[in-house]
């Protein structure tokens, strides 16, 4: 048998289903007409029967008269009356649909991860919604850093306080409000506390962000200085550069926008979503960088105790710690 065909879609269909029958998601378009056809090759095929598939022109002044002829006959079939037991003929299928639209199996697996985190966030306090549901952050390398069993046990609980902002004696909200800026200024360095812009309040989570990543005291300037030089240190050897970045600049970009030449390495745990394909690139996991915190583990407990507003070792927030 020879079959000349003027879609080539439909070859190409036809021959993955003759293959992998299996391969088609549910929602793929005329899937019952595909199987019908497999079906029917198949079936000559076991009686002994050859068959050629070729693809040809439609609708040119070469095309045979019975070719013109079966296109006509197909018009007319699609104006017949569906036969009442027609979906009794059909294979099984199924499709998922999301606001009236059909979804792929490709799309489903976000969709449904989207629609979980639109309802977490709903039940988060809004000041947390930025960073604990980003898209420009990879929530998956974030927790299994923070979770890794490689990261020293004092610096996955530090971890957590700082993605929360779980902290005592942050600045009074009296005493950091700036009536000319309309915004909280940090006590040391004097520059505006980002994202804190209610006078009556600054939460945890904005202070710790703006201590981590930038208060420009000296002191406080100085621990960041050593923890990039660490930073520096343990990148030497791979092809790519660690800089240490609130994902909170991240924010206004779309995830595309986001540099895939450097990692980008926030104090608090977070990991923008450049980390997966660095990672599968430069053959790393969270652990590797959980090591990485561990070597700037001192460091970082001096950056905690900056946090402290009261802390008498603020006057001097590089003293000797024990890690």
């Amino acid at each position: 048998m020879s079959v000349l065909c003027d879609s080539l879609c439909t070859i190409q269909q036809t021959d993955r289903g003759f293959v992998d029958p299996d391969s088609f998601t549910p929602g793929t378009a005329n899937l019952d007409l595909i199987r019908a056809c497999v079906d029917e090759i198949r079936a000559r095929e076991n009686n002994g029967q050859s068959y050629d598939i070729f693809k040809v022109k439609s609708h040119v002044s070469s095309t045979p008269l019975e070719h013109v002829h079966v296109d006509e006959l197909a018009k007319e079939a699609t104006a017949l009356p569906t036969p009442d037991d027609h979906l009794r003929r059909l294979s099984p299928s199924w499709c998922v649909l999301h606001h009236g639209l059909p979804v792929t199996d490709s799309d489903l697996s976000k969709t449904l991860s989207e629609l979980h985190i639109a309802k977490v966030s709903s039940d988060l306090p809004s000041h947390l919604k930025p960073t604990l549901t980003a898209t420009q952050v990879e929530h998956k390398w974030t927790r299994q850093l923070s979770e890794s069993r490689k990261l020293k046990p004092n610096m996955r609980e530090m971890l957590c306080r700082f993605k929360f902002g779980a902290l005592k004696n942050k600045p009074k909200h009296k005493d950091t409000w700036h009536i000319a800026q309309g915004q909280h200024v940090c006590p040391r360095c004097h520059n505006g506390i980002e994202g804190a812009t209610t006078r009556s309040h600054i939460n945890g989570a904005q202070w710790t962000d703006h201590v981590l990543h930038y208060c420009t005291d000296p002191g406080v300037q100085g621990i960041r200085d050593k923890i990039q030089a660490c930073c520096n240190r343990w990148s030497a050897y791979l092809d790519i550069g660690v800089s240490v970045q609130s994902v909170t600049e991240l924010l206004p970009k779309p995830a595309y926008q986001i540099p895939p030449d450097e990692i980008l390495l926030d104090l608090r745990g977070f990991l923008a979503t450049t980390i997966r394909d660095q990672g599968d690139e430069l053959n790393l996991s969270p652990d590797d960088l959980a090591g990485l915190f561990n070597d700037f583990s001192s460091e970082l407990i001096q950056m905690d105790r900056c946090l402290d507003i009261n802390n008498t070792t603020n006057q001097n927030p590089e003293a000797p710690t024990r890690a």
